[in-house]
């Protein structure tokens, strides 16, 4: 049998470790707007410092290792020679128009080294957490610690709307994007409705409790506080991962009933409420039920996927961008296009 984590000792990661790894995370996201050579050089620095401190537990296995080295090389890619792949006809047309496009994949090769310097630092970093082991209670905390912390993020958010001069006359939240803030709030979401019902199999009442006023919080934020629609999205689609992923086993006849009480509450609240994401649900709704063709999926893919993107501009700008997205990468599924 190949173990991806051969363990050479019994040794466990201290919770202190969690602990400042989780500071770290939340002191990134309060500064997300700040300059981003300075937010990524002091990532990188205490990063460094934590790696030095606290060695992995845990040995990875070869298979791990070898995957991880193929995965890494293969972001080396769009640093090779474009004629070794073909120059595309974009391309072309740019250097016909006098556009200098470089004799390499990637066009712009200063902001592609720059964006895989930052890639390299999150593969190591995920690597060596890889090679940390937390003990079951260390686990326990840090998830209710971390749920803890989306729910100070976003009250703090809310306060520092009108309060605070750094963030006077931004959406909601820290990150330079509202979307950014949905991501996180989904995520605080589904760790704490895992806790949650961890904490009601386990008969940790008062845990269970302060978990829920919790996820309470931060879907309140979701629904009226934010005005991105993908946090609506993401904390359902979340949920509905986690379910499948647990089995019908997992659920006892109380997980059952609370979980039938949480999607009643959840639901009654976004149907008799008016938050301004609400609106914005229901007026892109209106918008594709109102334009049959922009949803036509029996197009022939003659008429290509551009020129439904031009259709699909008029309910969300994102489409025709994903739209360009996949093009893209069906042009160059190896070595991508660089940035």
């Amino acid at each position: 049998m190949v173990r991806l984590f051969p363990i050479q000792r019994r040794e466990v990661s201290s919770p202190i470790l969690g602990t400042l790894l989780l500071a770290l995370i939340f002191l990134s996201v309060l500064g997300a707007a700040g300059p981003w050579h300075l937010r990524m050089g002091s990532i990188a620095l205490s990063l460094g410092i934590l790696m030095m401190l606290a060695p992995p537990v845990i040995r990875l296995g070869k298979p791990l290792v070898l995957l991880s080295s193929g995965f890494l090389l293969f972001g080396l890619a769009p640093f090779l020679p474009v004629d070794i792949f073909g120059v595309p006809e974009w391309r072309k047309e740019l250097n016909e128009l006098g556009v200098e496009t470089g004799n390499l994949v990637t066009i712009q090769w200063k902001q592609a080294l720059e964006s895989h310097i930052s890639f390299v630092l999150l593969f190591l970093s995920g690597l060596w957490l890889l090679g940390q082991r937390f003990s079951t209670r260390a686990t326990r905390n840090l998830v209710v610690a971390f749920v803890l912390c989306v729910v100070f993020y976003a009250i703090l958010s809310k306060i520092s709307e009108e309060q605070i001069p750094l963030t006077r006359g931004r959406d909601f939240g820290f990150f330079p994007n509202r979307n950014h803030s949905s991501n996180l709030l989904s995520l605080g979401f589904v760790c704490g409705l895992g806790a949650l019902f961890q904490s009601l199999r386990s008969k940790r009442p008062l845990s269970a409790v302060i978990l829920l006023m919790a996820s309470g919080v931060i879907l309140w934020a979701v629904f009226s506080w934010n005005t991105s629609r993908s946090g609506i999205v993401l904390c359902l689609s979340g949920a509905v991962i986690w379910l499948g992923l647990m089995g019908r086993r997992y659920f006892g006849r109380q997980e059952l009933k609370a979980l039938g009480l949480v999607a009643i509450l959840v639901g009654g609240v976004y149907a008799i409420s008016e938050f301004r994401v609400k609106d914005r649900i229901t007026t892109t709704v209106e918008k594709i039920s109102g334009d049959d063709d922009a949803i036509n999926v029996s197009d022939s893919l003659a008429d290509s996927l551009s020129e439904r993107a031009v259709r699909l501009k008029e309910v969300d700008l994102r489409a025709p961008i994903a739209i360009d997205t996949v093009q893209m990468i069906s042009a160059a599924p190896l070595t991508g296009v660089g940035a």
